[in-house]
C-alpha cells in the first residue's frame, strides 16, 4: 500500500512539473526495501493474501508495464528516506542525515554522544 501511496504522488508530481514545463525523464525509479512488494508488480498471479488490495495491486502493475515506474529494491541500511518514517538507531540517523547534507561532521556536536 505504501507503493500505491508512492505512485500516486509521484503521478501528481508530473503533472505539476509538466504545467510548470519541467519534464520530467521516465521511468521514474521507486526504491522499495519490500521485495514481496517488487514481485507482486511483476507477476499477474493472484495471491491468496492480497485480495484486499487487487484493484491497487492492477493499477500498479499496470504502471509499471507501459514503463512509467521502475520498482528497485533498496535495503533498509541504505534507504534514507527511513530518516522522515522510522525510529532508527542513533548511528544511523546519524548518517541519514549527513547523507541529506542537514549537517556536517562538525556541525551535530555532542547531541550525537
Amino acid at each position: 500500500m505504501a507503493m500505491l501511496r508512492a505512485v500516486q504522488q509521484v503521478i501528481w508530481l508530473l503533472s505539476f512539473f509538466e504545467k510548470a514545463s519541467l519534464p520530467q525523464q521516465q521511468p521514474i525509479t521507486l526504491f522499495i526495501n519490500n521485495n514481496g512488494a517488487i514481485d507482486m508488480t511483476k507477476t499477474y498471479q493472484r495471491h491468496k493474501r492480497a485480495k484486499h488490495i487487487d484493484v491497487c495491486h492492477h493499477f500498479i502493475k499496470e504502471k509499471v508495464k507501459k514503463r512509467e515506474f521502475t520498482p528497485v529494491y533498496i535495503p533498509s541500511k541504505d534507504n534514507i528516506a527511513d530518516l522522515l518514517t522510522k525510529l532508527l538507531p542513533k548511528e544511523t540517523t546519524r548518517d541519514f542525515v549527513m547523507d541529506l547534507g542537514l549537517c556536517g561532521p562538525g556541525d551535530i556536536g555532542s547531541m550525537w554522544l
